[in-house]
């Protein structure tokens, strides 16, 4: 059978999709890569010839999917629908909870025992730049969100 990568075979039932539609190598913007293959929607499509990016804010996740994922664009950017700028970025216990939101963080160290393993400052972009800038030319066939 098929290999899933991703948490709940989110990729398997989007290779379905794109079947159907006839999309045989789509290619991808994955918002929120967090890494290069373990809970990746997008991994299943680049082991098949696909290629597209990927947007993950935390520096040490990016180092990794930039040497599992050759060929692949890596951002290290955070992702909004409108803001731009630089943002404080807080690193939790858990790298899956990482977050942009101060009262969640703070939430996820009292409520949850995940406590902020460090602070870091990111740029922030939105979607429609990152869109507009790096699918200019072509469609984005498969657009993957998984962002806190």
């Amino acid at each position: 059978g098929k290999a899933s990568y991703a948490q709940s075979g989110e990729d398997l039932i989007a290779r379905f999709i794109l079947d159907v539609l006839r999309i045989n190598c789509p290619n991808y913007l994955d918002l929120g890569a967090y890494d290069a293959v373990q809970l990746s929607n997008t991994y299943h499509f680049y082991e098949q010839g696909s290629t597209g990016v990927c947007v993950e804010a935390d520096p040490e996740l990016v180092s990794r999917i930039i040497g599992q994922r050759p060929k692949d664009r890596i951002l290290n950017v955070a992702v909004s629908g409108v803001d731009k700028g630089i943002r404080d970025f807080f690193l939790m216990s858990s790298p899956t909870l990482n977050t942009l939101n101060r009262a969640e963080a703070h939430r996820l160290e009292r409520d949850e025992s995940c406590p902020i393993r460090a602070t870091t400052t990111v740029d922030v972009v939105p979607v429609s730049e990152i869109v507009a800038t790096h699918f200019p030319e072509r469609s984005l066939d498969f657009l993957s969100i998984d962002v806190e």
